[in-house]
């Protein structure tokens, strides 16, 4: 298991809009799993059509705990130096923005139901290694040899990173078969981006 979790950048401001996205986010997540939301809401919410709801709400639903703590995740390690480069006011603009061009590229390619911020994410993400290239990140790491734990931290270029991400992103996709936006993994249940 690899783990970004700090990025070496001096931020330039603080981003509170990219913690309260987060917050939001989560504060969401909490209300689709306690039923606060009610089916109709999620349905509604859920990228499954071209309806304003849909475009934007998928971003605020996500399939698991996991789910939306891997996004959190990277969303605020990269989401915090976008948002401190370009400012609280755009951030928000930026990032739904992203979104909704996600939603619409998956709409246009794939019928497919889906929830997640993943869309808007990677958006931020391109932006970073557009941005911070050289930059280093912190990053943990966990794994088992023989039923022994090693764990540890080491240092690495952003965009070696986020090439090392976006490969598990294509070999997950090819060995699981699922769990990213295209593909559900239950004929009723929407797909996570």
């Amino acid at each position: 298991m690899l783990m970004p979790y700090k990025m070496d950048i001096s931020l330039t401001r603080i981003p509170y809009s990219n913690w309260i996205i987060i917050f939001i986010t989560t504060v969401s997540y909490f209300f689709q799993i306690n039923g606060v939301y009610s089916h109709t809401t999620i349905e509604a919410m859920a990228l499954n059509d071209w309806s304003p709801a849909s475009l934007l709400g998928n971003m605020f639903l996500h399939g698991s705990l996991f789910h939306l703590l891997g996004n959190m995740l990277f969303l605020w390690l990269f989401g915090n130096a976008v948002c401190s480069s370009i400012g609280n006011g755009w951030f928000p603009l930026v990032y739904l923005f992203l979104g909704v061009l996600a939603s619409v590229i998956h709409n246009l390619f794939s019928g497919v139901p889906a929830i997640g911020a993943s869309g808007a994410i990677n958006g931020i993400v391109g932006i970073a290694l557009i941005w911070f290239p050289l930059n280093k990140l912190k990053v943990f790491y966990f794994y088992l040899i023989f039923y022994i734990p090693k764990a540890g931290s080491f240092l690495i270029k952003t965009y070696w990173m986020i090439i090392i991400w976006l490969l598990f992103d294509i070999i997950g996709i090819l060995i699981a078969g699922g769990g990213i936006a295209h593909c559900p993994t239950h004929s009723d249940q929407p797909g996570r981006q």
